[in-house]
């Protein structure tokens, strides 16, 4: 978006506010038209209040038909005045770069119902729609409406209102939700960058800022949802930086904290899947979040995050190809089952940013554990004691042999073949989730799902190696392999026993129903990102012929070497 466009957003904000109170009297005016109403006339001559319509999309090469079938042709927006009037004259104007802003539409209206509302809407003509809108272009429009509010004896004129401003955009795909962001006043969220302790790994972010807002979502030009404007605890949502490393990048990855809870990927059971916390992960690279998510569910985690790709967009600004996916917290219905006495907690590289850790002295590292629920600020002593003194009883009996009084043993087994799998090469140094029930004997410590899946399968070099847990002595598994007690070894061949037959066919199955679905939007989508940010856009079918690849050669490994594990 230009400096001429910012300028006009201001502008136009500024022109909203003061319609609002009766107030502004500078708009376009045409010199025909009656004067403005004198000073000391009365206040029902005010306009009180305005409605603008929401975001739509078509998709790459839409034709004028295909955007006129998605409802995307026609804007409308509604005045409400203190009294009804005679007639009420309405201007659409296109924002253009130039000096002047460019009226394409206008009309003379009537209440459109009860005896104060009036509606004004606008539909491109086909030569508008195809000077506005580019095909395989990005391309975004903004229009605004004025109301020139008239008297009965039509030689005068009330205030003129300016609706708030709206936007069309094409060339997002159709195919996949569109998130609209739009934080007040144009804020963008800020971080700080900061290096590691001397001693300690990775570099991290902190002091994010929460950016309020509103998010309205789409698909194929229809609304899904409009999370209102930010008013605390009621609408809106707040925006901001999230990550470490990845935070590091010009595309940034975000979370979204809704101030009413929503299921924003709209599942049956909405109810049930509502939520306040979504992030979003930069999806334009590969499809490694969509395959991890996929294994994880086969491997039978009882919580797998879900996720869908979606395209965002901030301030009017593309912001790329994201994969909007639920975040890693208590919520019994849907997330991680966790009564309000467990915990959810990380073996964690970055704990040096956070405000609350706790150390184990079982395998010394560099890495502590922080503390995913409860909130630092809500913790309590007996609970903070507890899990300490627990986890390091867990790490004595893991060296003595005694871990299944401590461990869930399957959950510990399935996360380690789920690495083994495909050879992540970065899984030694974070998103090791643990969690525990309750405060109780009957629930043990179990592995979360695997969450991050950048480097699985490492582009297909790296099928003769084990994933790099087998080399990292400062957590649990080179232990728990070599340890006299084969439960947990035992229990990790089963487990490949059962799923090597029909995993990778599973997975294959399931990357070609998703291709079929979304390919051409993805394929489309990463074009657009490459476009923004730069790099490569491979195609969702070479992401497809190296998984395949990697899988057919990956079962022979696995075969020959995990049954000499002893």
């Amino acid at each position: 978006m230009t400096s001429r466009k910012t300028q006009h957003r201001i502008a136009l904000l500024a022109l909203l506010c003061a319609a609002m109170t009766g107030a502004f009297s500078c708009a376009k005016v045409d010199p025909d038209e009656p004067k403005p109403v004198p000073d000391g006339k009365p206040a029902n001559m005010q306009a009180i209040q305005g409605y603008s319509t929401e975001y739509v999309s078509y998709p790459l090469n839409a034709t004028y038909e295909q955007a006129g079938k998605m409802d995307g042709l026609t804007l409308s927006t509604t005045v409400n005045v203190a009294t009804a009037t005679s007639n009420v004259v309405a201007r659409w104007y296109r924002i253009t770069d130039s000096q002047e802003d460019t009226e394409i539409f206008s009309e003379t209206l009537q209440p459109s119902s009860g005896e104060s509302d009036y509606k004004s809407t606008m539909s491109l003509t086909k030569e508008q729609f195809n000077e506005f809108f580019p095909s395989k272009k990005f391309k975004e429009h903004r229009f605004y409406c004025t109301f020139s509010l008239r008297s009965a004896d039509k030689d005068v004129k009330s205030t003129v209102f300016t609706s708030d401003t709206m936007t069309i955009a094409t060339a997002l795909p159709a195919d996949i939700m569109v998130l609209w962001v739009n934080t007040v006043n144009g804020e963008e969220p800020t971080c700080d960058y900061v290096s590691p302790p001397p001693g300690n790994n990775g570099a991290g972010i902190r002091n994010c800022t929460k950016v309020p807002g509103r998010l309205r979502v789409s698909l194929a030009g229809k609304r899904l949802y409009d999370s209102g404007d930010y008013v605390e605890d009621v609408s809106g949502m707040t925006l901001k930086i999230r990550g470490n490393t990845s935070a590091y990048a010009s595309q940034k990855p975000y979370k979204i904290k809704l101030q009413k809870k929503k299921d924003l990927l709209f599942r049956d059971d909405e109810k049930k899947y509502n939520d306040k916390e979504w992030v979003l992960i930069r999806g334009n690279a590969n499809l490694n979040t969509l395959i991890g998510l996929e294994t994880t569910k086969y491997l039978g985690f009882s919580w797998v995050p879900a996720m869908q790709y979606v395209n965002v967009v901030v301030n009017d600004d593309y912001r790329g190809l994201y994969c909007l996916v639920e975040s890693y917290k208590r919520n019994e219905q849907c997330r991680a089952d966790i009564t309000e006495r467990g915990f959810l907690i990380e073996k964690d590289a970055y704990w040096w940013n956070e405000d609350l850790y706790f150390d184990t002295s079982g395998f010394p590292s560099n890495m502590k554990f922080t503390f995913k629920y409860p909130d630092t600020d809500e913790i309590a002593i007996d609970q903070l004691t507890y899990i300490q003194a627990y986890v390091n009883n867990a790490e004595k009996a893991i060296k003595d042999g005694t871990y299944e009084k401590y461990l869930d043993v399957k959950t510990f087994a399935s996360w380690l073949l789920f690495h083994d799998i495909y050879a992540t090469l970065d899984c030694a140094g974070s998103n090791l989730y643990l969690a525990k029930k309750d405060m109780t004997s009957a629930s043990k410590l179990e592995m979360l799902s695997p969450w991050d899946f950048d480097s699985i399968y490492w582009s297909g070099s790296m099928t003769q190696t084990w994933s790099n847990q087998h080399n990292y002595g400062a957590f649990y598994f080179p232990a728990l392999l070599r340890n006299s007690n084969k439960a947990f070894l035992n229990e990790y061949k089963a487990q490949w026993a059962s799923v090597r037959g029909e995993l990778p066919s599973y997975i294959i199955g399931k990357i070609d129903a998703f291709i079929e679905k979304y390919g051409d939007a993805i394929d489309e989508s990463r074009e657009l990102n490459a476009s923004r940010w730069g790099g490569a856009s491979g195609s969702v079918a070479s992401d497809r012929r190296n998984l395949k690849a990697w899988m057919d050669r990956r079962v022979d490994f696995l075969d020959q070497n995990l049954y000499v594990l002893n």
